[in-house]
């Protein structure tokens, strides 16, 4: 929002905004510092700590586990091997018993028996021996060491946990600090916001922007005499600063004669588009002489009228040699007549071209075969009767942005460089159409470029 274009209160309500938001960003700055200084470091450091005492506790855990293993396996061995010798030694004890009965060699039978028993002894004295040294871990595994290690695991968490609670109550206080700036920055930005005064700024507006040279004289009626110089025209060297809301109907001013009259029309204006529109087919002569400020939009252009002598209508039915046969006109604008050669018609009536005059005043009939002038700058030519033109571009054609575009006048749209957007027909040089939003409104040809 640029608040350099907004004035009074409603100037001092973005002000305010933008210095409490300001406000609230520097308070949320502190308290990441503070965030970053009493807590953050403080807590890296107890789990640094924390950390190698934990891997050291965990390593050992690690040696009792692997020497309860390797005393198991080893018990287990031991056990296998005391098995299979007993077995032997049984066996061998039978064939003892049979040799010393006359079915072998007593002497070789006892011999081997003997020594079967020796070596079954010897493994069961080992298997002894393994049963001794894995109740020796167990007991320093499940009753003593492990416990331990898992005690002092326990230690360091209940720690941890005790200072992360004292961490978080820190960190409640430096949050408490943040509520009074929000409030007061709320309180200060809704105090201004319903302090705005909208009849005070737009008469300080008014104020601010007045022109400094009185309006200029009113335009008279000029009787046409050949032998005095041709009327000067009337041109704006002000004008006044007019709400970029307020856009201006066109009007054709004329004042009243006897005479049959076709206007001799100079106005002053000044263009602020890329290209310039115009409400009919044919303008008035255009004097380009306004002093304006950006995006202002002109005042309704003043006309001087200079009534030639009476000239002679063609009949009813007939056309004027400038203009083809049956050319048809859509009025633009309601238009009441003020002499008897005149035209009324309404918004959005079609008329029958008759005859077009370089000094601004057109002849036409309407339906009902009355024939008249009228002013052209309330039509358009919509074609030839019965066979409308062809538009310039078809209905519903996609188009790109090539840049962007602001509008000047609510009858505008505004563009972004690659919007997509669909044309509904062509006017002039612009283009009416819609973007993806469903808004529609007039926007320059030059500043699209079509797609297939």
């Amino acid at each position: 929002m640029e608040t350099d274009r907004e004035i009074g209160t409603l100037n001092e309500a973005w002000l305010t905004i933008k210095q409490e938001s300001e406000s609230v960003a520097n308070a949320h700055q502190q308290y990441a510092g503070k965030l970053l200084t009493d807590i953050h470091d403080g807590v890296s450091d107890s789990l640094k700590d924390d950390k190698k005492k934990i891997t050291t506790l965990i390593s050992q855990g690690q040696k009792l586990e692997k020497e309860l293993q390797g005393a198991e396996a080893n018990l287990d061995k031991s056990n296998q091997k005391y098995i299979k010798l007993r077995k032997g030694q049984e066996k061998s004890l039978e064939e003892c018993t049979k040799a010393k009965a006359g079915q072998g060699n007593p002497q070789k039978a006892q011999k081997k028996y003997d020594s079967d028993t020796k070596r079954a002894d010897k493994a069961d004295n080992e298997y002894a021996r393994s049963v001794k040294d894995l109740k020796a871990v167990q007991d320093k595994f499940y009753d003593h060491e492990m416990p331990k290690i898992l005690r002092d695991l326990q230690s360091i968490e209940e720690e941890r946990i005790h200072s992360t609670q004292k961490w978080l109550l820190k960190y409640h206080e430096i949050e408490e600090i943040l509520g009074p700036v929000h409030n007061e920055a709320a309180q200060k930005i809704k105090l201004k916001i319903t302090s705005i005064d909208t009849k005070s700024d737009i008469l300080l507006f008014c104020e601010k922007n007045k022109p400094s040279n009185p309006p200029p004289s009113r335009v008279q009626y000029i009787a046409y005499n050949q032998s005095s110089p041709a009327p000067s025209r009337v041109t704006h060297n002000e004008s006044p600063k007019t709400p970029k809301s307020e856009a201006k109907t066109p009007k054709f001013e004329k004042t009243k004669s006897t005479a049959t009259t076709k206007a001799d029309v100079s106005v002053s204006k000044k263009p602020d588009s890329p290209i310039t529109r115009s409400a009919g087919t044919v303008s008035p002569v255009i004097d380009v002489n306004i002093q304006m400020a950006p995006n202002e939009i002109p005042p309704s252009p003043a006309i001087f009228v200079n009534k030639p002598e009476e000239t002679k209508s063609p009949s009813p039915g007939s056309n004027s040699k400038n203009v083809p046969a049956d050319i048809l006109v859509r009025c633009l604008y309601d238009y009441d007549a003020t002499e008897d050669n005149e035209l009324s018609f309404k918004e959005g009536e079609i008329l029958v071209l008759i005859d077009k005059d370089e000094t601004g005043w057109w002849e036409g009939r309407k339906e009902n075969g009355k024939v008249g002038i009228f002013p052209s700058n309330f039509v358009e030519i919509i074609g030839a009767e019965g066979k409308p033109t062809t538009p310039a571009i078809a209905p519903q054609t996609r188009c790109r942005a090539l840049y962007d575009y602001n509008a000047e006048d609510p009858s505008e749209l505004s563009l972004k460089e690659g919007e997509i957007l669909t044309i509904q027909y062509e006017e002039e040089g612009w283009y009416f159409g819609s973007n993806g939003n469903g808004k529609s409104g007039n926007f320059p040809s030059n500043y699209v470029e079509t797609l297939s």
